[in-house]
């Protein structure tokens, strides 16, 4: 697999600065919108994972989704986990897509401006990366501080970890012992492979 380097120097000659100009202004835009479609996945997660925990500590309450209404014994209940599953799975997708977008801005950068980008100027001219799920690792020192970036790292491996927990935490909650649910086992079968392949390709990911 080429890198990003590899990539622009086989697309565009150091000449071809308007080229590699417009290129620049198009990979800032698809940045932003990638950005907010992450933002967007982990908002709609957290209200997801919160609509549930209400309803599984309160047995009373009930929670109207649309034409959905979630109670505690609704079979609609197990699908939750299944929905929160597959948003872990599509947001660690899209933030390695991300993170290819941003390597590609970063070595047309370099090839547009060579001096600038040795100066740490090409992270000042990118859209503003979610705090609580940076996992790209492309902006230098200059630009993040100590404190920044550790709390970056925690926030990354409480989500990794901490959707598999509640996962977990979800499926004990609504299991009934009394009886076997066909329903609750294929929830836990779908849910166990998106959260297995979401952990793996992050994994093979940075490996490479």
């Amino acid at each position: 697999m080429k890198r990003a380097s590899q990539r622009i120097n086989d697309s565009f000659d150091a000449s071809d600065r308007e080229d590699i100009y417009r290129f620049l202004d198009w990979v800032r835009s698809a940045i932003s919108e990638r950005s907010q479609q992450l933002r967007r996945t982990v908002t709609i997660a957290i209200l997801l994972i919160a609509v549930f925990e209400v309803v599984i500590q309160s047995p009373r309450t009930e929670v109207a989704l649309g034409s959905f209404r979630l109670y505690r014994g609704s079979f609609v209940l197990q699908f939750v986990p299944v929905l929160i599953a597959y948003l872990y799975y599509q947001l660690v997708i899209d933030s390695c897509h991300l993170n290819e977008m941003q390597d590609i801005s970063a070595a047309a950068f370099s090839k547009w401006s060579s001096k600038g980008y040795e100066n740490g100027l090409h992270p000042l001219i990118q859209s503003p990366m979610p705090s609580y799920w940076n996992i790209t690792g492309a902006q230098p020192d200059l630009t993040l501080s100590k404190i920044e970036t550790t709390a970056e790292y925690i926030f990354v491996i409480l989500i990794l970890l901490g959707v598999p927990a509640f996962e977990a935490q979800a499926y004990y909650a609504l299991y009934d012992s009394s009886t076997v649910h066909v329903l609750w086992i294929a929830s836990v079968i779908v849910s166990t492979i998106f959260c297995v392949m979401a952990i793996w390709h992050f994994i093979v990911y940075n490996m490479n």
